[in-house]
């Protein structure tokens, strides 16, 4: 699949989410809002590395699913490739897939996201 072009307002901020859903959207919608960022939401079966190296987004959110090991390589080569390694990346993964895995030290509360968003937001 060939990215779609997106047209970039100098005023506002990208972030591009891959397999993230309404879940992540809620949690940090307030923040984009407020910060002024436009969304393009790429699934993780539509070669995200290529959208993203295509788009140069502010900041990417990856929802990691255990089962489907495409986005963990997407992280790997965002990082190994020149061109994207400084675009800051969150992770995390859904409350379904955390309970699925019983007792962990994963935090299941996608609400803790936004604060590690408004963080990596104000650094950059």
């Amino acid at each position: 699949m060939t990215p779609t072009p997106h047209t970039r307002d100098a005023h506002r901020q990208l972030a591009v989410f891959v397999g993230g859903g309404a879940e992540a959207l809620a949690v940090v919608e307030p923040v984009l809002d407020s910060r002024s960022y436009d969304v393009e939401f790429v699934d993780s079966d539509d070669e995200p590395y290529a959208t993203i190296a295509a788009l140069r987004p502010d900041i990417v959110v990856v929802s990691l699913e255990l089962e489907n090991d495409t986005c963990f390589q997407l992280l790997t080569m965002l990082r190994l490739d020149p061109q994207t390694a400084g675009i800051p990346v969150l992770s995390y993964v859904k409350d379904e897939e955390v309970a699925a895995l019983g007792p962990t030290n994963v935090d299941p509360n996608p609400a803790r996201l936004a604060p590690a968003f408004i963080s990596r937001a104000q650094r950059h």
